[in-house]
């Protein structure tokens, strides 16, 4: 009985075809998980002692980054039962941005030319990348009024291909949740 010989071109066909299946399957796996960072805190210092008022800075109204930022962290101070007035004993301060994520934060106190000390690590594309990441950093910082002293300070941040106003929303929570001790709800 004489062996057939293989068809080589028909089992690298059936190879190939395998290969792309699997990569169909996959990519949109890898591309979905390579750009989005969930918000997480990045930094904390401090807690608002139970019980206490803030005092946030007025809140612009014209539609920008920062007004929809500070309209969140009163509405996420409110579901905290954080009471807003404007002679609490702990004021407030925030700022927000969003920047490109290959581009990182760095600390020039503590960095020399030999080290570079980052804040905010640059985040370096990927080949799965479906578009220029965006990193979204948000930072809260209270502070005792009388001594000035800062209370809490914590940064949160997250990356996505784009952010809308739900994504300011859950860093305002995150960042409340934070600074009075609470778990941030997803």
């Amino acid at each position: 009985m004489a062996r057939q010989k293989p068809d080589l071109a028909a089992s690298a066909w059936r190879k190939g075809a395998r290969v792309l299946a699997l990569g169909a399957v996959l990519a949109p796996l890898l591309v979905g998980c390579t750009v989005t960072q969930p918000t997480s805190i990045i930094s904390t210092t401090g807690q608002i002692p139970q019980g206490n008022a803030v005092q946030l800075p007025s809140i612009e109204t014209d539609g920008s980054l920062r007004a929809t930022f500070g309209r969140a962290l009163d509405a996420a101070m409110a579901a905290q039962s954080i009471e807003i007035t404007d002679d609490a004993s702990v004021v407030a301060a925030y700022a927000v941005a969003v920047r490109e994520a290959r581009t990182g934060v760095a600390d020039p106190a503590a960095s020399t030319e030999e080290e570079v000390i980052w804040e905010s690590q640059p985040r370096p594309g990927g080949i799965f990348d479906i578009c220029d990441a965006q990193r979204l950093r948000g930072t809260l910082v209270l502070l005792d009024r009388a001594s000035g002293e800062v209370v809490y300070r914590g940064v949160g941040e997250s990356t996505s291909c784009e952010f809308d106003e739900a994504e300011l929303v859950t860093l305002a929570e995150v960042l409340v949740a934070d600074a009075s001790g609470a778990v941030a709800s997803d």
